[in-house]
């Protein structure tokens, strides 16, 4: 009844942790189990086998932005796996709504050039130059490399922040 107050009469700090408060015992390998999640499961992404990490980025970054461009939404979802929950419909939604609010609702996205990888916090990133009505807009799109059976790949992970107008 009434407003919620809270009254603190002391902090108790720690001068010291003991020693084994991060240790982990973890169970014998054969009982650890791999669990794939969209970003890890094989089926998504392109191979990198032969490729240089810079090389890979490029190629998957071209290839989802030429799906975006050509409204391919399995591709888009096969490369990019943390929206391959999404139906068409959505994905179509949520490119129309990036469309409308950067350049118009009938702008298309086009790929001008990719920029330098940079070595972001999640990983390498490709900074997008690209077009969008009659605006040039810059984005920064993060590329995730897994391996699986010894095999190299690589998905798209995401963007970075939002679209920013190139300068």
């Amino acid at each position: 009844q009434g407003t919620p107050t809270i009254e603190m009469n002391r902090f108790v700090y720690y001068d010291r942790l003991p020693d084994n408060i991060f240790e982990i015992n973890l169970p014998e390998s054969d009982k650890i189990i791999t669990v794939n999640t969209p970003l890890t499961n094989p089926d998504y992404g392109i191979s990198a086998e032969g490729l240089t990490q810079e090389e890979a980025c490029y190629k998957i970054t071209k290839q989802v932005w030429q799906a975006i461009d050509e409204n391919n939404y399995e591709m888009i979802r096969k490369l990019a796996p943390l929206v391959a929950h999404l139906n068409d419909d959505q994905l179509k939604s949520m490119f129309d709504q990036a469309r409308s609010v950067l350049g118009g609702e009938s702008a298309s996205l086009k790929l001008l050039e990719m920029e330098d990888i940079y070595e972001g916090v999640l990983g390498p990133t490709v900074p997008c130059v690209f077009q969008v009505g009659d605006k040039k807009m810059i984005v920064d799109i993060v590329v995730m490399f897994r391996e699986h059976d010894g095999v190299s790949s690589c998905v798209i992970y995401g963007n970075i922040g939002q679209p920013r107008p190139v300068e």
